[in-house]
């Protein structure tokens, strides 16, 4: 009886414990402040500028010069394609460094936008980090191989930048189809898809 009774009381003991601590974390979430209107105001708009600073990324190709801080190491050329929302070094990939995501930043709160990207692959760790503006383009890559027992740093510049699609997928209209297939299917001589007549009989061609 007496085992049984100090089960209950350790029971007990703990669920005040647990009732203790759902109460305070309950009156800590109570008294957080909220975040004020100005406040709020100021992170909508610092996202809809990083979103177009990312609709203004996505979809340029850049032709840029590599530069070693090591003066012994010859000057290399590199194309940075930002598509599909990643990016992809040509240089890199090569080497077996694909293609990776990418975060967008404006430190600055406007003007210039600074993305940054991290590749692994078989030979280590590449950072990477570009600044641009408009038709510019700097930026640095740290490459950290044989498990960072070799270090190497590069600094890179760019002033040709050309438009590409933002997606590498085809188009597809309202029926899944490639739009150059669907186009494949206009009704000679009218102009009309045979995909538009299915889904409205009354605009079929009368049968003779």
């Amino acid at each position: 009886m007496k085992k049984a009774l100090g089960i209950m009381a350790s029971l007990l003991g703990i669920m005040l414990l647990l009732n203790c601590g759902y109460g305070l974390a309950a009156s800590k979430e109570a008294t957080a402040p909220k975040p004020s209107a100005a406040d709020e105001k100021k992170l909508a708009e610092k996202r809809k500028l990083i979103a177009e600073k990312q609709k203004d990324l996505n979809g340029s190709r850049w032709e840029v010069l590599v530069q070693s801080r090591d003066k012994k190491e010859k000057d290399e050329k590199d194309v940075l394609t930002f598509q599909d929302d990643q990016i992809q070094s040509e240089r890199l990939s090569k080497r077996g460094f694909g293609s990776t995501n990418y975060t967008i930043s404006v430190p600055g709160g406007e003007g210039a936008g600074v993305w940054e990207s991290m590749k692994t692959g078989s030979d280590g760790v590449v950072f990477m980090r570009g600044e641009w503006s408009k038709e510019a383009m700097s930026g640095s890559v740290n490459e950290q191989l044989e498990d960072g027992k070799v270090i190497k740093e590069y600094y890179f510049t760019s002033n040709l930048r050309k438009t590409i699609p933002p997606t590498s997928k085809p188009e597809m209209d309202a029926a899944g189809m490639e739009a150059k297939d669907a186009k494949a299917l206009l009704l000679p001589n009218t102009g009309k898809s045979l995909i538009a007549l299915e889904d409205d009989p009354l605009s079929a061609p009368a049968e003779e």
